[in-house]
């Protein structure tokens, strides 16, 4: 179906999902959907474009690479930087890493299994007198990525989406539990749902208190819901970028990075590694089907590496293989020695506060990462080392790699809710932290 030469690049994502999603305390929402999704990338003499079809038949291919093909002639050509170059990139490139993302435990979960176990996490919460909502979503995934240069990659996955908030009848108060996962049999549904009811308990009569610099105890999901904009922002972990003095990483002295400097305290570590029985994930980019390599980002606070594509490995570094970063991340505790307790952190705590989650949070400035934001389900007073009453929901205006740099205590990392991504994150004691007005959500 090509004409006029050049390389097709061939990326399909088959998908299952089975969505049970409730409300009020009653399913609202029972499913499943099945969808293929085909993105091909047409190149011709350096040129590239890329289009999306849910056409599978004959036409429907011959006419998705038809429009790509006269986007081609849109763009107008280029010069050929890398002509057929890529394909022997592919060829040097293999996978070292075969996670097994597929589950069949997760794959057996029916709608009728998926529906019955909803109505036993939602009967606690309405024993109680609460409203209970939430998602549990079920998918199973068959990734293949191809090319004319024969380039054949195929993972088949499987994934857990599950969260769940409690509320009192009068709105005032929240609670809030959640996690994804390719396993399902790894996720404690119950519990989970247990500590959402729990929060939401406790939250009722939040006071106000002034908002200000606070010492405060961040839960996994709200230091992932921060350092996580490391990676969202798609550039900050790119050395290209750094070297243009456009992201935190980027070092004084213009065309020079942060590597081999301090970035965060000495007692975190950041990395990557596919073949993380609780942190896997696909070890090749989906669209390309170029590797994700295990990497150390961040060792003992020092910057080891930032991502490069292949142009810039050959004509910066003279190396034939790119290092990607990926949407996972693993930010722990670099000794397991050095891991302190939750029930440590409040009781050497004199005044404080514990945070759940965060909700909304924007990047406002990528020099600094200077991120806005707001808690949300469930935010208590420490005093004299323990939780002492529920308070009023802030906005909040810090950095994560101020507040990381700013670390009394680190503790045990574990899963977060990250859908789409595996994001691994742990219990964190910081002070100074930016409380910048209070808010009426709950």
């Amino acid at each position: 179906m090509m004409r006029g030469g050049g390389d097709l690049h061939v990326s399909l994502i088959n998908r299952w999902s089975g969505l049970v999603r409730w409300s009020r305390n009653r399913v609202s929402v029972a499913a499943d959907l099945r969808t293929t999704d085909v993105r091909l990338t047409r190149r011709i003499h350096g040129a590239e474009a890329t289009v999306q079809t849910l056409r599978l038949d004959d036409d429907g291919l011959r006419e998705t690479i038809a429009a790509a093909e006269s986007s081609l002639r849109v763009i107008g050509k280029e010069e050929p930087k890398f002509e057929g170059l890529y394909d022997y990139l592919w060829e040097i490139e293999p996978l070292v890493c075969h996670p097994e993302l597929f589950k069949k435990v997760t794959y057996d979960l029916g709608a009728d299994t998926r529906t019955d176990l909803v109505r036993q996490l939602i009967e606690p919460a309405e024993a109680a007198g609460r409203l209970c909502a939430g998602t549990l979503r079920i998918s199973a995934d068959g990734n293949a990525t191809m090319s004319t240069g024969g380039l054949f990659r195929y993972y088949p996955t499987t994934g857990v989406e599950y969260s769940i908030n409690v509320r009192d009848t009068k709105g005032a108060a929240s609670g809030w539990a959640g996690v994804t996962h390719h396993d399902f049999s790894r996720i404690d549904v119950r519990t989970l749902a247990a500590c959402a009811l729990d929060k939401c308990i406790r939250s009722e009569s939040a006071m106000a208190i002034e908002p200000g610099r606070y010492t405060t105890i961040l839960e996994p999901q709200a230091t992932a819901d921060l350092f996580g904009q490391l990676l969202l922002d798609r550039v900050t972990m790119l050395r290209s970028w750094a070297e243009m003095d456009a992201t935190v990483f980027s070092s004084d002295r213009r065309g020079w990075t942060r590597i081999s400097e301090r970035v965060l305290d000495d007692r975190l570590t950041m990395s990557v590694d596919p073949m993380d029985p609780d942190g896997g994930f696909i070890p090749y980019e989906r669209q390309s089907g170029f590797p994700y390599q295990p990497v150390t980002w961040i060792k003992q606070g020092i910057l080891k590496d930032l991502a490069y594509d292949r142009d810039y490995a050959l004509h910066r570094l003279r190396l034939y293989q790119s290092l990607r970063s990926s949407t996972a991340f693993k930010l722990a505790a670099d000794d397991p020695s050095q891991v302190v307790s939750v029930d440590e952190m409040i009781a050497n705590t004199q005044r404080g506060i514990y945070v759940t989650r965060f909700y909304d949070v924007k990047m406002v400035h990528r020099k600094s990462m200077a991120c806005v934001g707001y808690t949300r389900d469930g935010l208590w007073l420490i005093e004299n080392g323990k939780v002492s009453r529920p308070v009023k929901n802030f906005r909040f205006g810090d950095s994560p790699m101020f507040i990381l740099n700013s670390l009394l205590d680190v503790g045990p990392t574990i899963r977060v809710y990250s859908p789409g991504h595996s994001w691994m994150a742990p219990f964190v004691r910081v002070r100074d932290f930016n409380f910048t007005g209070l808010s009426d959500a709950v």
